[in-house]
């Protein structure tokens, strides 16, 4: 949970640092949307392979 929060506070700060850079909402809209996009088809795929590992090595490799 705190990595999740960790992640996205870090998403959030380079999608807005990228912003105020360009000063573009161009760049706001687009960097938000490959961010969920990547997300959307990414998850499910590594919730398949995270299912067929031991939990205790795959919390203590990807955190």
């Amino acid at each position: 949970m705190l990595s999740l929060f960790g992640s996205t506070v870090a998403y959030f700060v380079l999608i807005w640092w990228l912003t105020v850079v360009t000063g573009s909402a161009t760049i706001l809209a687009v960097a938000s949307f490959f961010t969920i996009l990547l997300s959307t088809i990414l998850m499910p795929i590594a919730g398949v392979y995270a299912d067929k590992f031991n939990r205790k090595t795959l919390i203590l490799i990807v955190d």
